[in-house]
């Protein structure tokens, strides 16, 4: 997969800014803990539960592979610990020790990844895994 840029809207960062602690903040910080720890274990199906379906669903397409297998190629290390999180309607940004931050999208299901290995460059995201 390669790398992509994801661009976070001005008025979606001065949103997320002003955002508070709560019950969504820390249901999205403990799926990026999760995801982070399945991917540092390299128990990359597992792992690939934390993505949202289109993510899983793109990731296999671009790589022509199941996702457990596509995941692994890409480089990603986990082992990071999500810091803070700020939520905004069904979108959260969670930042990760280690700097590789993850987007997430609230789905029937839960929080669930959109985004993940992603380093901020100005207003800008360069994210290793994104739908």
């Amino acid at each position: 997969m390669r790398l992509r840029t994801r661009a976070l809207p001005p008025l979606l960062a001065l949103l997320l800014a002003g955002c508070g602690s709560g019950p969504s903040e820390d249901a999205s910080r403990r799926v990026v803990d999760r995801f982070q720890d399945e991917v540092a274990a390299g128990d990359a199906a597992a792992a690939c539960a934390q993505l949202t379906e289109h993510l899983r669903t793109t990731l296999e397409q671009d790589e022509d592979k199941p996702c457990p297998e596509a995941l692994s190629g890409l480089g990603l290390e986990g082992g990071g610990r999500a810091s803070r999180s700020r939520v905004y309607i069904n979108s959260a940004l969670v930042d990760v020790s280690g700097g590789e931050d993850a987007f997430l999208d609230e789905t029937r299901d839960g929080w669930r990844i959109s985004a993940a290995g992603c380093t901020r460059s100005g207003d800008r995201y360069d994210c290793l895994l994104e739908d």
